[in-house]
Parts: structure tokens; C-alpha cells; sequence
């Protein structure tokens, strides 16, 4: 299988868990679980916990929601023609 399809399986596990679980301790339960799926599916130990860790840092690196937003201004010329 492709490395990027393995990334993408990885990924959404983590991703599912980390926007569903309602506190941290579920979410540290689910991301236990999840390793521990991956892992028996073949998944490198290494491989998960990096991604983890990466995610983790990603997510809680958000910091300010509109930093992300793209201002556009638009100057209006009212035309009586």
C-alpha cells in the first residue's frame, strides 16, 4: 500500500478523535485504541505515535480562528450613469 494512503488512514483516525471525544481523557482513550488498532492492522509503532504527536501539536497550535482568514477589500464606486 502506498505510504500516503497509510498517512490518510492514520490521519483520519486521529482526526475522528480528537473533533469527537468530548473530553481528554476519552480522547487520550480513543487514541490509545486507535494505536493499538493500528498497530495489529501492520502499522509501524513509530509511525502512529508521530502522527499523533504531529496532530496533537497541529490542533492545539490553533490559537486565534480568524488568523487562518484571508481579508478582502472591495472598494464600491457608486455610478449615477
Amino acid at each position: 500500500m502506498p505510504q500516503r494512503y497509510r498517512n490518510s488512514t492514520i490521519n483520519a483516525y486521529i482526526r475522528h478523535a480528537l473533533t469527537h471525544c468530548s473530553s481528554w481523557n476519552k480522547t487520550h482513550q480513543e487514541l490509545e485504541r486507535i494505536t493499538q488498532v493500528l498497530i495489529n492492522s501492520g502499522y509501524r509503532n513509530t509511525e502512529v505515535k508521530n502522527a499523533i504527536k504531529n496532530a496533537i501539536n497541529k490542533w492545539y497550535r490553533k490559537e486565534d480562528p480568524e488568523k487562518d482568514n484571508i481579508l478582502l477589500y472591495y472598494k464600491n464606486i457608486m455610478s449615477t450613469e
